[in-house]
């Protein structure tokens, strides 16, 4: 036997049947599935996700070099209008090695 409450909000269809172990007459119920449409996922992210999201998006397009820099140091070491200190350059690249 089903009994059903209608207008009733959360109201669940029940089955309501007799148990047939304990000649009692004592009523078990079990829950009966509808057929409604499972719950779906949802993700919200928080503004800080949203913010790296779009960080990330704009250091993808960016370029990995300068090209623009690295060409002005091209010619400007071609027309000897860049002095290097190679001391200092050597000093630089040793610091860099024990990081």
């Amino acid at each position: 036997m089903v009994n059903q409450i209608n207008d009733v909000p959360g109201s669940k269809l029940i089955n309501v049947q007799e148990n047939s172990n304990s000649g009692k007459g004592v009523k078990s119920e079990q829950p009966v599935s509808t057929a409604s449409s499972p719950p779906q996922d949802s993700v919200k992210l928080s503004p800080t996700a949203q913010q790296l999201d779009t960080l990330k998006e704009l250091i993808s397009t960016a370029p990995d070099v300068d090209q623009a820099k690295v060409d002005a140091v091209k010619a400007a070491l071609d027309a000897g209008e860049l002095n290097i200190d190679a001391n200092a350059l050597a000093k630089k690249m040793l610091e860099l090695e024990s990081m």
